[in-house]
């Protein structure tokens, strides 16, 4: 598997896992794995974006008019998906990065608490 599915699919794991927390709430063992599978993938996508920070800029070479019709399409919203590739590791980092900093406080607060 390569390393920008690894990326994806923790991602996604990111932002579905707390989706269903309550769904686990009664059931200790099932939400305490969950909140470790979480743990584990936010890690991962935090130093996956730390990683692709150093080296990163997708816009190398790019025709700098072709960029600007892009930003230009559907009304300026272009724009936003443009700034989001642009700054892509920093967005996995920040999001990456608020999601460890819950789930080690709602694991600390579960295992605090028996």
């Amino acid at each position: 598997m390569t390393h920008g599915k690894l990326i994806f699919i923790c991602f996604v794991l990111q932002f579905l896992i707390p989706l269903i927390f309550d769904k686990f709430e009664h059931k200790k063992a099932l939400y305490v794995a969950s909140l470790i599978i979480l743990l584990i993938a936010c890690i991962f996508n935090f130093f996956s974006g730390a990683m692709m920070a150093f080296d990163w800029d997708p816009f190398a070479g790019g025709d700098p008019k072709a960029i600007a019709r892009g930003a230009a399409t559907h009304g300026g919203k272009g724009g936003i998906v443009i700034l989001a590739i642009k700054f892509w590791p920093y967005l996995l980092m920040l999001l990456s990065g608020a999601y460890t900093l819950v789930s080690v406080r709602i694991l600390r607060k579960k295992w605090i608490t028996k």
